[in-house]
């Protein structure tokens, strides 16, 4: 059955001045699409375009990317309203004119001339002359590429919106600008062609204003594999949605699956602590998440320029030390110390009293406690909205806690000691 937009699309395209159809091969396919919008390739005032029906929901997002000009997302032309149909003119994004597509056409025949991250890393074999037996694409480009996606996400920020649906499917590789290239191929650490081309974010539909606090949702939209966990509760912040999935796209880019194909702690056999870290941080619960895209940004940097050692696998593990915040790594270390003091005082001067051991026990509690080592907090949803919308107060809160508890403590060692 023929796709009941295809009429109109051709109505919208022989009515307009701008636009002009260049691919009837692909019209003609996307009959096949029964009820599914189609995506038509034409020229909009001579330059390739793509042509994207919308949602009326949708239209009042996209007029918001029109005058965003961004490396890394893909260029919105113009939104409309014609015949009855709500639709946008997207920029073309043709795919990197420097690999050997020889095989993948022959296997794919993509009618758009397009290539997006799925395709690549799927094909990864085609596109590089050497393989890693570990990763798809080394650790160093990954966390480039990343950063290049971060980019873009930070400009929809600044524009009030998350993107909402980021994944291999809508990640588009292309020819870098010169300034880019040679800054790229410069670097002599890198030997991967992808690294040589930029990436575009496109495929704004499931686009949301940025909301950090929680708000009804009437609709579940994105790619399963790379979706955070909290959407599916209908009742949900969205400012940390798209970091999840840069969490599961830099363990797809390195492994080639996402997190939740091959399990949460497959990535640790075979990424370093470092790497595996930012992802782990990323895909965590939404309170323990890297707080904004600049946070996780700093992190990124930071592994680039100082891989992490064997050393760093076991601090990245540690209570106070996961979420490599200074403040908790501060707090962590003058616990964990007053502790290791305990100890060697208590072995040192052999004191092995009910006291001694009693005042350990306690710091020991104090640690789980100030660390948060399970996470107890975490597992109490009105708690998790609290201390979203309140840091400040819940710290102060949760240190009034810990001083009150050492004020326990020294009445109940007086008490046994009396």
């Amino acid at each position: 059955m023929e796709n009941p937009y295809l009429q109109k699309i051709n109505s919208i395209i022989e009515s307009s001045s701008d636009l002009e159809m260049i691919d009837r091969s692909y019209f003609s396919n996307a009959k096949n699409i029964s009820g599914k919008m189609p995506v038509i390739k034409v020229k909009y005032k001579g330059t390739p375009a793509i042509l994207k029906i919308l949602t009326q929901e949708q239209t009042s997002l996209y007029q918001h990317l029109i005058p965003i000009h961004n490396e890394h997302l893909e260029r919105i032309f113009e939104v409309n309203y014609s015949d009855g149909v709500f639709y946008s003119v997207n920029e073309f994004i043709p795919r990197p004119s420097n690999f050997n597509y020889k095989l993948f056409d022959v296997l794919y025949k993509p009618e758009i001339d397009s290539l997006t991250l799925y395709e690549y890393i799927t094909n990864y074999s085609m596109f590089e002359k050497t393989t890693d037996q570990i990763h798809f694409v080394p650790e160093n480009i990954a966390l480039r590429i990343v950063l290049e996606l971060i980019e873009g996400l930070e400009e929809l920020n600044a524009n009030g919106l998350v993107h909402g649906d980021l994944s291999p499917q809508n990640i588009l590789l292309t020819n870098a600008l010169n300034k880019d290239q040679t800054s790229k191929k410069s670097d002599k650490s890198i030997n991967c062609q992808i690294s040589n081309y930029s990436l575009k974010i496109i495929d704004f539909g499931a686009m949301r204003p940025h909301k950090p606090s929680d708000h009804p949702v009437t609709e579940v939209v994105g790619t399963k594999e790379f979706l955070a966990p909290e959407i599916l509760a209908y009742n949900i912040p969205n400012d940390r949605i798209d970091i999840y999935s840069i969490g599961c796209l830099l363990h797809y880019i390195c492994l080639g699956m996402s997190p939740t194909e091959c399990g949460p702690d497959y990535a640790k056999a075979f990424l370093s602590p470092g790497v595996y870290n930012i992802i782990k941080i990323c895909n965590n619960e939404y309170s323990s998440r890297y707080s904004s895209l600049t946070q996780l940004k700093k992190a990124i940097k930071k592994e680039i320029q100082f891989p992490s050692s064997t050393s760093g696998k076991f601090f990245s593990h540690l209570p106070g030390f996961r979420t490599n915040k200074l403040w908790k790594k501060i707090i962590a270390s003058l616990f964990y110390l007053w502790l290791i003091a305990d100890i060697l005082i208590a072995l040192l001067m052999g004191d092995f009293s009910f006291n001694s051991w009693f005042f350990i026990a306690f710091s020991i509690l104090e640690v789980i406690f100030v660390c948060d080592a399970f996470d107890i907090g975490g597992k109490i949803r009105s708690y998790n909205t609290f201390r979203r919308e309140y840091p400040i107060l819940r710290f102060l809160i949760k240190m009034g806690i810990m001083f009150f508890l050492l004020v326990v403590y020294w009445i109940l060692w007086y008490a046994i000691k009396g």
